[in-house]
């Protein structure tokens, strides 16, 4: 028995067609205006690209996590056990169910308005963990921080495009 790469072993009697040729390139605009745009449209990329590192380097520049347990057990008095049960499942279960609907929020309103929204939930953030006490308030607060994470996707999404128009 012998091993053929063709179906049922039996080699196509004639050549195989020949593959189309790929389309021509469109012609380059060389003329002055067409410079002219050229150069604008790297500077309008160029200067979203800063735009964007600036959000993502001030966005990064957050409260330390790994002394959030201490500092939510020492300042604000919560007991292990309700960080446990209440606080910690919903930073979980709310990066879970909120990462989808981001994203299709993001493609039907557009990624500016998710990003905007992923800021104001960092800020709600802040406020939460500073002025609020309770258990409620601070599974809100991670609520608020998993709605921030979520669009940090988008920011990236954004950043890994503008980087790729830019090339």
């Amino acid at each position: 028995w012998r091993l053929s790469p063709w179906p049922n072993g039996v080699e196509p009697a004639g050549p195989c067609p020949p593959l189309p040729s790929p389309p021509a390139p469109a012609p380059l605009d060389t003329s002055l205006a067409g410079m002219r745009g050229i150069i604008e449209a790297r500077r309008r990329l160029g200067h979203g690209v800063i735009v964007l590192a600036a959000v993502a380097a001030l966005a990064q520049a957050k409260p330390s996590e790994p002394f959030l347990t201490l500092y939510l057990l020492r300042a604000k008095s919560i007991a292990a056990s309700d960080l446990e049960r209440f606080v910690w499942p919903c930073a979980t279960w709310g990066a879970f169910a909120l990462a989808l609907p981001v994203g299709l929020l993001a493609d039907a309103a557009g990624s500016r308005v998710v990003i905007l929204c992923g800021m104001l939930c960092r800020q709600a953030t802040r406020t939460l963990l500073l002025f609020a006490q309770s258990v409620p308030a601070m599974a809100g607060m991670q609520l608020t921080y998993a709605a921030s994470a979520a669009a940090d996707t988008v920011l990236f999404a954004c950043s890994m495009i503008q980087h790729k128009h830019s090339e």
